[in-house]
């Protein structure tokens, strides 16, 4: 049985409201609105794998709303009857564009739009079907190299794999640089689940022989070390395990590299750029969806 709390906040203390620490939480959502006096509101939701101490929510609710001075929010707590989430998720994803990549989720392709270049994803339990603000800042930014002359030309004259992916959940970035290159990609993650996903992903895009996917923390794996440098590098992830793969990260990047960082917060924006400052990079340029930040830094 599937347990879903809801609560709405003004918008300014959504980070606030959304470390909320209660046990069995397995995910959180939230959604931005306008209220009825048209004041910016957010809705926060958890969902719990089993009945969560409803005793802790109203003590931690109430905890909250006394430290920011807030009038203590009306919340729903209720159980919600077994659902096929994936089948759920799959019937509600709207084909959708960023640029020149069109998203979609139901094969075959029914609607190909002239210039845009298809990737097929899907819901499942790996990150990444292109709706998170952080995977669209990366493909925005993924769009924007691809339009260097010179860089797309030192990505064809490499012979071995020329992007790295790093924390590929279902590989959406990796079929998004294959589809902007026709290149050789290296993507990994550190959950085996999800590289099986992106695997299966990519042979449904068709890009199998061109992407490669193993299981590894960060870049430490032998098929990754043995091809030497990466033109391009691409991450999206987290501050704090961005922040400490900044070593590794440097030593596959040749300079004039380019290396894609995303998972990012506005405040988290100048510790990430000062780890790898540090590592020979400069950042080139910056792009904001929805508060997250996505930095195209070059070395």
């Amino acid at each position: 049985m599937v347990w879903f709390l809801s609560f709405t906040v003004p918008r300014k203390f959504v980070k606030e409201f959304s470390n909320i620490k209660i046990e069995e939480c397995c995910a959180l959502s939230s959604y931005y609105f306008l209220d009825s006096k048209q004041k910016q509101s957010c809705r926060i939701e958890y969902f719990f794998i089993k009945k969560p101490i409803e005793s802790e929510i109203v003590l931690r609710i109430a905890l909250l709303s006394r430290i920011y001075k807030l009038k203590e929010p009306q919340y729903e707590l209720s159980s919600l009857s077994d659902i096929n989430w994936s089948v759920f998720n799959e019937a509600s994803f709207v084909p959708f564009s960023i640029g020149r990549i069109y998203i979609y989720s139901a094969k075959p392709l029914k609607k190909a739009i002239n210039s845009n270049l298809p990737v097929f994803v899907r819901s499942t339990i790996a990150f990444g079907t292109g709706y998170h603000p952080s995977t669209k800042g990366c493909i925005m930014a993924l769009e924007k190299l691809s339009t260097r002359r010179l860089f797309f030309r030192k990505m064809l004259s490499h012979n071995r794999f020329a992007a790295l992916d790093v924390g590929c959940g279902t590989g959406i970035l990796s079929f998004v640089i294959s589809r902007f290159w026709p290149v050789k990609v290296l993507a990994s993650d550190v959950d085996s689940k999800a590289v099986l996903v992106s695997k299966s992903f990519s042979r449904e895009n068709g890009l199998h022989s061109r992407i490669s996917v193993l299981c590894a923390d960060g870049v430490k794996h032998r098929k990754i070390m043995e091809n030497g440098k990466f033109l391009l590098v691409v991450s999206n992830i987290l501050a704090r395990p961005l922040s400490s793969f900044a070593t590794s990260l440097g030593k596959v990047i040749p300079y004039g590299g380019r290396l894609i960082l995303s998972g990012i917060t506005e405040n988290q924006v100048s510790w990430i750029i000062n780890s790898y400052r540090k590592q020979r990079f400069v950042l080139e340029e910056k792009f904001i969806c929805d508060s997250w930040v996505t930095l195209i830094m070059k070395k």
